[in-house]
């Protein structure tokens, strides 16, 4: 037997006639159903404050392409993406729906409802064949089983949301004695897919080279504001050190200040007969 006070201060008894009391959480629950069977079809639902949680599933039908579910802040004036998880599936990574017909339907997607959501779709972005009535649900609980949302790739400037960046094999070429290797000159600013680096408004955030070669060289690192027209400037120099039985120069996670980037490979009197020159421009 045990005891506790409760909240006006009275002393409660605990025993196995009088257990504790348990809190109820009531599960507030909405949905909306749609047939979809053409491409840019949807169902929609309006969403408050009250819900944490939706699901989505095909009820019926054989539906083949490609659904995604979308949110609005702002009463649907404008969608952004929301990756689930499947149910069935917990080890899964985040993901769009994917029906294949018949064989889908029941399969369930859940996602968290984002802060200030007013609106949730599930929308045909790929159509290939078929028809399904697809149902939206939403629950006032907030599911354990989901913890994380995806936003779309964008330069919207209330943060900037990009693929992880873009890696180039520079070059594969044995580099003559004497003679130097130059890359491709790189804009350092940042297009929404990361594609490319080739958007004024945002700077990607840092880059990575490595370079490889048998003999020994000396790798450069070059700005320039005028994708080197008339302004080129060397602003580093790296000697490669010898690992192994290669001769190694890198930079990792380097933030330089200038627009334009682009390096160098120099070789000294021994020409190389292996030459490797990467380099990764990270977004994120």
């Amino acid at each position: 037997m045990s005891a506790f006070l409760d909240e006006t201060g009275t002393l409660i008894t605990v025993s196995s006639s009088n257990p504790l009391p348990v809190a109820k959480i009531s599960d507030a629950t909405a949905t909306a159903t749609a047939i979809i069977g053409a491409a840019n079809a949807f169902v929609s639902i309006a969403v408050t404050s009250t819900y944490k949680t939706a699901s989505m599933y095909m009820t019926d039908g054989n539906l083949y392409g490609t659904l995604t579910m979308q949110y609005s802040v702002d009463g649907g004036a404008k969608w952004h993406a929301l990756l689930g998880k499947r149910l069935d599936n917990m080890n899964g990574g985040l993901t769009d729906f994917f029906p294949t017909g018949a064989g889908t339907v029941g399969l369930v997607f859940e996602y968290p409802i984002p802060i200030n959501c007013t609106n949730l779709r599930a929308i045909c972005v790929s159509y290939v064949s078929g028809s399904s009535t697809v149902k939206i649900s939403l629950s006032s609980v907030e599911k354990q089983s989901q913890t994380l949302m995806s936003l779309s790739a964008t330069t919207n400037r209330i943060g900037f949301t990009a693929a992880s960046g873009i890696q180039h094999t520079d070059t594969t070429s044995a580099l003559g004695s004497s003679a130097t290797f130059t890359s491709t000159a790189r804009d350092l600013t940042a297009s929404s897919s990361a594609a490319a680096f080739a958007n004024a408004s945002t700077n990607a955030k840092s880059l990575s080279i490595c370079v490889v070669q048998d003999v020994a060289f000396t790798l450069q690192l070059l700005g320039s504001t005028d994708n080197f027209g008339s302004v080129s400037e060397i602003y580093r120099s790296i000697t490669a050190t010898l690992v192994g039985s290669n001769y190694v120069a890198e930079v990792d996670n380097h933030s330089p200040a200038w627009r334009y980037f682009q390096y160098k490979i120099i070789n000294g009197a021994s020409a190389s007969t292996k030459t490797r020159g990467v380099s990764k421009f990270l977004a994120n």
